[in-house]
C-alpha cells in the first residue's frame, strides 16, 4: 500500500506531539500509519524515528525511507531483518546509502531466547555492511554518532 498525505490524526495527539515528544518512535505501525506519523511528527517539530523498515509487517520502501530522511526522521536498521531473510543485505545497504548514514542507526532487535546474543548480532551486522562495502567511519557514525543524536535529544534535520 501506498501511503496518502495528510494529517489524519486527531487534535490531541497533534499537541502531544508538540508538546511532550523528545523522540517519538513508529514501532510496529504499518507503512502508511508509520509514513504519516513520521510526516506529522515532523512538521510539528517532532525528532521522529522509523523503526523496522525492512521487516515484513512494517516495509517501507528505500523511496518512502529516503523522503523521511530528507525530513530529518531517523531510520533504525536492523540486523534482525537480514538474519531472518526480510531483506537481503543488499537491498538493506541500498536502502542506507540512499537515506544517508548520518540518518541510520544499527539495531539488532536480539535479545530473545533461542536467538544469538545482541553482541554477537552486532558484530554479524558490522561485518555484513563492512562486506557490502560500508567504511568504518560510515559504520561508526550509524553506531555512535545517530544514536547521540536520540540520547542528546538532539535532531539531524
Amino acid at each position: 500500500t501506498q501511503p496518502v498525505e495528510g494529517e489524519q490524526f486527531s487534535g490531541g495527539l497533534r499537541a502531544a506531539l508538540r508538546e511532550k515528544a523528545d523522540h517519538l518512535a513508529t514501532g510496529h505501525l504499518d507503512t502508511k500509519e508509520a509514513y504519516l506519523l513520521c510526516k506529522t511528527g515532523r512538521k510539528h517539530g517532532v525528532n521522529m524515528i522509523l523503526t523496522h523498515p525492512e521487516w515484513n509487517r512494517t516495509k517501507s520502501s528505500g523511496a518512502i525511507q529516503k523522503e523521511l530522511a530528507d525530513t530529518g526522521v531517523l531510520i533504525e536498521k536492523n540486523w534482525l531483518n537480514i538474519a531472518e531473510g526480510s531483506v537481503s543485505a543488499e537491498e538493506m545497504a541500498s536502502n542506507i546509502r540512499n537515506s544517508g548514514v548520518n540518518h541510520v542507526y544499527l539495531s539488532t532487535d536480539r535479545g530473545q531466547a533461542g536467538f544469538e546474543h545482541p553482541v554477537e548480532g552486532m558484530l554479524c551486522f558490522i561485518e555484513t555492511l563492512l562486506a557490502q562495502g560500508f567504511s568504518e567511519k560510515e559504520i561508526k557514525t550509524m553506531l555512535c554518532t545517530v544514536p547521540g543524536f536520540i540520547v542528546s535529544r538532539n535532531t539531524t534535520g
